[in-house]
């Protein structure tokens, strides 16, 4: 069985089991930083967390610095710091941008 395979399969068993990653590894015997790896990269290639063409990233945290900046967290990870005078479609724009580079 192909180590993707394998995988998937571990991936499934966790997702029915309710366990935390750290329980189901020591129970099946596999890293679980491993398994969580494996869990991201497969729904990855299944387009999971990945944002339709032409869709608006989900934001994820959003902080204004006392200092006139916002402060965007998108999904994934990436940060975009925009002075409260923020221009909204060029915004969108760079936004659209950055999820498309994913």
């Amino acid at each position: 069985m192909a180590a993707r395979d394998q995988w998937r399969k571990h991936i499934e068993q966790w997702a029915a089991s309710g366990l935390t990653a750290a329980q189901y590894g020591e129970k099946a015997g596999v890293n679980p930083r491993t398994l969580t790896y494996w869990k991201w990269r497969l729904g990855r290639e299944r387009g999971e967390g990945a944002s339709p063409k032409g869709a608006v990233a989900t934001l994820v945290e959003f902080r204004a610095p006392e200092d006139t900046r916002m402060e965007l967290i998108l999904s994934g990870g990436r940060r975009v710091r925009v002075p409260t005078s923020f221009d909204a479609p060029a915004l969108r724009r760079l936004i659209d941008v950055l999820e498309g580079a994913s």
